[in-house]
């Protein structure tokens, strides 16, 4: 029988964001910088509530990848075990969102540098 290479799983949303705050999840060097409007983040939450579907997310599970470019500024407690590979500006933004720092192309929360959330997503 052939060996499986993906696995199909449900995740929470208040799981990512804590993988996130753990660290086990971060982002791979080949990813871009978080590009997303504060109107997009805005539009993400909106979706959400009303119980749109806003995609799905695509992990690498690399085990423990050391270096790796995390989402915030603050430490991690772990190495990351998933680096993702489709989700990230999803991500920064919830994850800046339950921070309450701007997210988006005028503050990154996923380049080392400290997130920040705009003023309309914090309603």
């Amino acid at each position: 029988m052939a060996h499986a290479l993906y696995s199909d799983t449900s995740i929470s949303v208040s799981r990512l964001v804590e993988d996130i705050e753990l660290g086990e999840i971060a982002l791979p060097e080949l990813q871009r910088p978080v590009v997303w409007s504060p109107a997009q983040v805005r539009d993400l939450l909106d979706s959400m509530y009303k119980g749109f579907p806003v995609g799905s997310l695509l992990f690498w599970s690399t085990g423990a990848e050391q270096g790796a470019r995390q989402i915030g500024a603050d430490e991690k407690k772990r190495a990351a075990r998933y680096l993702i590979v489709d989700g990230q500006q999803r991500l920064t933004a919830l994850y800046a969102v339950r921070h309450a720092r701007p997210a988006g192309a005028s503050g990154s929360a996923g380049a080392g540098r400290p997130p920040t959330v705009p003023p309309a997503a914090r309603t």
